[in-house]
């Protein structure tokens, strides 16, 4: 009999008040953890990008500046599944389908842009009051494969033989 264990993943969750001045905060306490957690090292620029731009349109379009309303942010650090993150604000909402080109004037959607060149995936949730991004490990994206157990598999550039981290 085999018995593996999968590492536990780690959660931090946020809240503050909608306020431009409190974006560097939130970053810095995010990232800390993702940096501690080491779940996508050397990635790490590209998670805060995204993060950034994720509670700038959180508290500008969703929340419409209103300093009476919250944003949350819930972080999760996996070593096997990466980094997760959900920002939610308390606003309407949008249709992701009625989003403008951000290549037109006025620069509309462009920070939608950045999240989806930075992670690996982008949903919006609660009727776009939600955005999920979501960051695979480094080391899962080279030639890698992810077993059932929730090791993953990495093919050797140099023997070609298959190694579990």
């Amino acid at each position: 009999m085999i018995v593996t264990s999968r590492p536990k993943s780690t959660v931090l969750r946020l809240r503050f008040r909608s306020e431009m001045d409190r974006i560097p905060f939130a970053v810095n306490h995010v990232m800390g953890f993702v940096r501690q957690a080491g779940s996508v090292r050397g990635q790490e620029i590209e998670v805060e990008m995204a993060l950034r731009e994720a509670l700038v349109n959180a508290i500008v379009h969703g929340n419409r500046m209103d300093r009476d309303k919250w944003i949350r942010v819930r972080c999760e650090c996996d070593p096997v599944d990466g980094v997760s993150l959900a920002i939610g604000d308390e606003g309407e909402g949008f249709d992701q389908g009625r989003l403008p080109d951000p290549a037109a004037r006025g620069g509309l959607g462009r920070g939608l842009l950045i999240m989806r060149s930075c992670m690996d995936d982008v949903s919006f949730e609660k009727n776009g009051t939600e955005v999920h991004l979501h960051k695979e490990p480094a080391v899962a994206r080279v030639g890698s494969v992810r077993t059932r157990d929730g090791h993953v598999q990495v093919a050797s550039p140099v023997s070609g033989l298959a190694q579990t981290a």
